[in-house]
């Protein structure tokens, strides 16, 4: 599924320390197209030529929760991941709240503990999920 794929490929660059991730080419036409190259592709959304509707793929959905839960000027927070084959990125907005997207690739209902300090939750994932949690973290000013 193109979301999955996308999902696994913004975690893995923001774990790297990428600023970002681009969509190459958010639209296309029902060929792929229009390209110079004749190279057709795949896309995000795809407009339907013949009805002028649009169709939105998993790929359009998933960059979306990413766009929600991760704002821009968001500091990407260091994760321990002990539950494979689920995968995780951590961040923490401007605001303060923190944010944990989880996403679960494999065909299995999986579980996973969010923690940080003393306080922690299950999350439940169906198969081929993504997930996030927010919260306020703890007080960087406050002793303890």
């Amino acid at each position: 599924m193109q979301g999955l794929r996308y999902a696994h490929d913004i975690i893995g660059c923001l774990n790297a320390g990428c600023n970002g991730w681009l969509e190459w080419n958010i639209l296309l036409d029902s060929r792929g197209g229009p390209n110079h190259a004749n190279n057709y592709c795949d896309a995000s959304v795809i407009a339907e030529s013949d009805s002028r509707g649009v169709h939105f793929q998993s790929g359009y959905y998933f960059i979306a929760h990413f766009s929600r839960f991760i704002p821009p000027g968001s500091r990407i927070l260091r994760t321990t991941n002990r539950a494979r084959p689920l995968e995780v990125v951590a961040a923490v907005g401007a605001d303060g709240i923190r944010s944990v997207v989880i996403l679960n690739p494999s065909p299995d209902y999986r579980e996973a503990v969010v923690s940080e300090g003393r306080h922690g939750l299950i999350v439940g994932l169906p198969p081929g999920s993504i997930r996030t949690i927010l919260y306020r973290g703890p007080d960087p000013h406050s002793a303890g």
